[in-house]
């Protein structure tokens, strides 16, 4: 496994959560589609297929963002800022649009929360940039979506009282993991 666990919905056990992983990162390494994920899911046969495709693209999308997050590090002596770039049209949410060109350093705090993916669905990325201002935010912005309120691109331990959907694979969290599907 890369280093993640996505928490996709209908899972009972720890070896369901293992074993669902591996048929991802089966599917992603492999470049399989959807439907080859879908159907090595042998329990998901009358569950929210609907559900089940937003959380795997979601799942792709943050593997593509944590990729992302590891490249602008590497280049953040020459283009220390980042400009949240939402996809703005019919089916944008709140979020997006109040985060919609914000410019913040690279290590600005901001980011510990902000930086995408936010939400099921979120097609928001990050330009990174040099000769820019910082942008001044002088009103309360909307939260992340439950299970996204953090940098899921940086390490941290999650809590047996909260919903994470992308899960750093650490002893801490699988310990935690474990002892939420006794």
């Amino acid at each position: 496994m890369i280093g993640v666990l996505f928490n996709f919905s209908n899972i009972n056990s720890f070896n369901e959560l293992i074993k669902v992983n591996e048929s991802f990162y089966y599917a992603y390494k492999f470049g399989k589609s959807y439907s080859f994920f879908k159907t090595s899911l042998f329990y998901w046969e009358n569950n929210n297929t609907d559900k089940l495709r937003i959380e795997y693209d979601t799942a792709i999308g943050c593997l593509q963002m944590i990729q992302k997050w590891q490249d602008i590090q590497l280049k953040k002596n020459t283009l220390p800022y980042l400009e949240f770039d939402a996809v703005i049209d019919d089916y944008s949410n709140k979020l997006e649009t109040s985060l919609n060109k914000i410019v913040k350093h690279v290590d600005d705090p901001f980011w510990d929360i902000y930086f995408p993916i936010n939400f099921f669905g979120d097609r928001s990325c990050i330009r990174q940039q040099s000769n820019v201002e910082p942008t001044n935010i002088s009103v309360p912005l909307p939260k992340p979506k439950p299970g996204f309120q953090c940098n899921i691109c940086k390490p941290y331990l999650i809590s047996i009282n909260e919903y994470f959907f992308v899960i750093h694979y650490n002893e801490e969290n699988i310990t935690t993991l474990k002892t939420f599907y006794c």
